[in-house]
Parts: structure tokens; C-alpha cells; sequence
């Protein structure tokens, strides 16, 4: 998944929130293609922002929602 945050430009930011990005678990159940799909939809400027947007976007995801 770490290459997804540097395809759409988070690499940085994925680099300073690592740590609490893996342990929090957050991305323990999303998918590539789900990943993919929140960069297409998101931009996040913290690990704040990240972990409310992105639990978020895979609940809206699995309502059957379309972004």
C-alpha cells in the first residue's frame, strides 16, 4: 500500500504518519482499490484528517455510494 501514498503524492505525508497510520489499523481492512479510490476523492494534510476521512470513505464505499 506504501506505493499508492507515493503514486498519488502522500509519500511525505505518509512518511511524517506512518506510525500512527499502522498502528491505528486503518488500513488493516481497506484494499488497494479502495486506497486508490479515496486519493481520487480526498486530500489529507494530517493523520486527523486521514484517519476521520478515510474510515469515512470505506463506510460510504460499502453503503453503496459512489463518489
Amino acid at each position: 500500500m506504501e506505493d499508492i501514498f507515493a503514486e498519488y503524492g502522500a509519500w511525505d505525508l505518509y512518511l511524517r504518519d506512518r506510525y500512527p497510520i499502522l498502528e491505528s489499523g486503518i488500513l488493516k481492512d481497506a484494499e488497494e482499490d479502495e486506497l486508490r479510490g479515496f486519493f481520487e476523492t480526498f486530500e489529507y494534510d494530517s493523520y486527523e484528517q486521514f484517519s476521520a476521512l478515510f474510515p469515512l470513505y470505506l463506510f460510504l464505499r460499502k453503503k453503496n455510494r459512489q463518489f
